[in-house]
Parts: C-alpha cells; sequence; structure tokens
C-alpha cells in the first residue's frame, strides 16, 4: 500500500498562526481602550476581522494534515487537524477516477500579486489539485504551501518542486491502482471465454489463429494442445506449468495440418486445464480454412 502525505512547511504556517492569533487581541484590548473614538474603534474591528478570517482559513487549509493511498483499488483521501478532528474525507474506485490535473496548469489559481498574496496569505491558499471521475464529481485536495522566503520575499518559492514531486507520486499511485485493476478484469475476461462452452472456446482460438497468424502448441500425453491466445498463455494460472512452443502458422500448416502422417493426431483445442474440444488434425485443418475462407470472402 503507497500512501503520502502533505508535509507542508509546519513552522512557518505555525508562527504565521499565531501571529494572526496574537494580532485579534491585541486590538481587543486597544478596542476596550479606545472605544469611543470611533475612528481607531471601527480601524480595529477591520483588523480584527482580518486577522480573524486569517486564523478560520488557518484552520480549515494549512494546519490540517493531509493524506491519500491507494489500497485494495481505492483512492482514499483525509484532512485531519491535530490528529483527531477528520475535517474532510472520502475514498473512490480508482476505475471511476477519469482525471487527476494540476489547478494551476488549467485554471486562475491565487493571485499573481506577492504582497497581496503575502498579506492573505491563509486566504488564497487552495487545494492545488482536481481530481474528476467518470460520473462528473470533482474533488479538489492538497493545499498548496506557497512559502515565501522571509529574507527574500521575490525569490521563486522552494515548494513548487515539492507540490510537483507529490502531484506525480499521487498520479502514479492511482495510475498503478488502475493498471492492476484493469489487468484482474483482463483475467477475469479471459477466465470467462476458458469456462464458456467447448464450441464457444473452440470457435475463439481459432479464430485467434487465423488473426494472429501464430499459435501455441504443447504434447499432452497423446494430444496435442493448441492455442492462439497469447495473453492467456501469459496470464492465466492455468497454463503457468504448460510448456507452449510458439510457432508461426504458416509453418504450423506446412509441418503439421498439411502432412498426411498427423491427420489422425489428436488435438485439444481451448483446453483450460479440465477439458477442451477433442479433434482429429484433419478437422483443425478443415475448420480452420473454412473461417480463412470466409473471411477472403468477406474482404472480397
Amino acid at each position: 500500500m503507497k500512501k503520502i502525505i502533505n508535509d507542508k512547511y509546519y513552522l512557518y504556517i505555525y508562527l504565521r498562526f499565531l501571529f494572526h492569533i496574537f494580532g485579534i487581541f491585541v486590538p481587543i484590548i486597544f478596542l476596550t481602550e479606545f472605544y469611543k473614538k470611533i475612528y481607531i474603534a471601527f480601524g480595529l474591528l477591520i483588523l480584527i476581522c482580518y486577522m480573524f478570517i486569517e486564523t478560520k482559513n488557518a484552520l480549515i487549509k494549512c494546519l490540517p494534515r493531509e493524506e491519500c493511498f491507494c489500497d485494495n483499488r481505492k483512492f482514499y483521501y483525509r484532512k485531519i487537524l491535530w490528529k483527531f478532528i477528520k475535517l474532510k474525507s472520502f475514498s473512490l474506485d480508482v476505475e471511476n477516477i477519469l482525471a487527476i490535473e494540476d489547478r494551476k496548469k488549467i485554471e486562475k489559481y491565487g493571485t499573481d500579486n506577492i504582497f497581496v498574496g503575502i498579506l492573505y496569505y491563509f486566504s488564497y491558499m487552495k487545494e492545488r489539485i482536481k481530481v474528476t471521475t467518470k460520473d462528473g464529481r470533482i474533488y479538489y485536495i492538497w493545499v498548496y504551501n506557497k512559502q515565501e522566503d522571509l529574507l527574500n520575499p521575490f525569490a521563486p518559492p522552494m515548494e513548487e518542486k515539492h507540490f510537483n514531486n507529490d502531484f506525480e507520486f499521487i498520479k502514479s499511485m492511482i495510475t498503478e491502482e488502475q493498471g492492476i485493476e484493469k489487468n484482474n478484469q483482463k483475467i477475469k475476461n479471459l477466465m470467462e471465454k476458458y469456462n464458456s462452452s467447448l464450441d464457444e472456446r473452440y470457435s475463439y482460438i481459432l479464430h485467434k489463429i487465423v488473426d494472429e497468424k501464430k499459435l501455441f502448441i504443447s504434447k499432452k500425453n497423446e494430444y496435442y494442445v493448441v492455442n492462439g491466445d497469447s495473453e492467456a498463455i501469459k496470464d492465466l494460472e492455468i497454463f503457468k506449468d504448460t510448456n507452449f512452443e510458439e510457432i508461426d502458422f504458416y509453418l504450423f500448416y506446412v509441418n503439421y495440418l498439411s502432412k498426411k502422417e498427423y491427420e489422425n493426431k489428436k488435438v485439444l483445442v481451448g483446453y483450460n486445464g479440465i477439458d477442451g474440444k477433442e479433434i482429429t488434425m484433419l478437422k483443425l485443418k478443415e475448420d480452420i480454412n473454412e473461417i480463412r475462407d470466409s473471411k477472403s470472402t468477406f474482404k472480397n
């Protein structure tokens, strides 16, 4: 199970957070002293409102820890404040995730004015990753902690590289789980084919042989086991102990199907570890020729 935590620069955030907390109480003290002087009281109220809004945004956006992980083909996200207050959480089937995007590259994000950004540090902070599902739902995650250098506010933020690393990790984590899910679904579909009726399996394998112009052959007692499905041979457990030889279709046709001594040899087609279609090499040749002729007729 892969997991990632949004390691913000908490020391910097808490210093700013404490500054705003302090900035609320100090004006209140002065407000009680100058409450009769309207112009001073009004200015102090504006300052208190500003400090309060920034403090609230700090509690909601910046101080909580974000984490996400994938487990059992699901993507999980949590936002937790001080380890016990869960502010936000959700889970998604990885197959239902359509896109993972960096909002900065697709929409207006934050502010380009560095002084406004510093003044409204917490207010302009947003979740920077946009997760879109196939059924149209949108989720925003991963608050971007743009930390200005106090000594040089015009220097580019160091966190951009840190964010990009997190972003790529989250994308790769989801993509990897989606790949596992697709592979599991592919195996499930293959097993359905190999658990179908003998005639359905037989037809499926013969069409595979004709289309891919190659086949796989193995000897099992007096039978030749013939298959044309390379993905099934590679992925299915039922074939892991079978020693198949890959052979070009035209070589097989010349060396086996066209030779009289092989006409009555027994063949198993669509073998699934339990049973397969039992025919002779002559019957296999006739049925393959019939499929080839039908495809040629269709093309013409």
